[in-house]
């Protein structure tokens, strides 16, 4: 996605797509140079019953899907959650 102002790229981009109301579905994203955030609203699936849903239904708040990086911190292809354990006190 590029995100332009008065034709030239934007170094901080935001998208929303979805309801306003407090509980409608929604997906967001926020994005520059250093930071990529983006929550999504999903289907229930095969739990769906744990939080009052059923399988099939539409997205909801219930079920969220979401991911925060560092574009230009080089965390792209690393085992990040190995890497935690190998390296914090708590894990050894």
């Amino acid at each position: 996605m590029t995100c332009r102002r008065r034709g030239r790229p934007r170094r901080r981009c935001r998208s929303w797509a979805g309801g306003i109301a407090d509980d409608s579905a929604f997906y967001v994203r926020v994005h520059s140079p250093v930071v990529w955030v983006e929550v999504d609203c999903q289907a229930p699936g095969p739990l769906a019953g744990a939080y009052g849903a059923t399988q099939g239904s539409g997205a909801t708040q219930k079920h969220v899907h979401s991911i925060i990086r560092t574009p230009n911190g080089n965390d792209y292809g690393r085992e990040l959650l190995r890497q935690h354990y190998l390296t914090s006190p708590h894990h050894q």
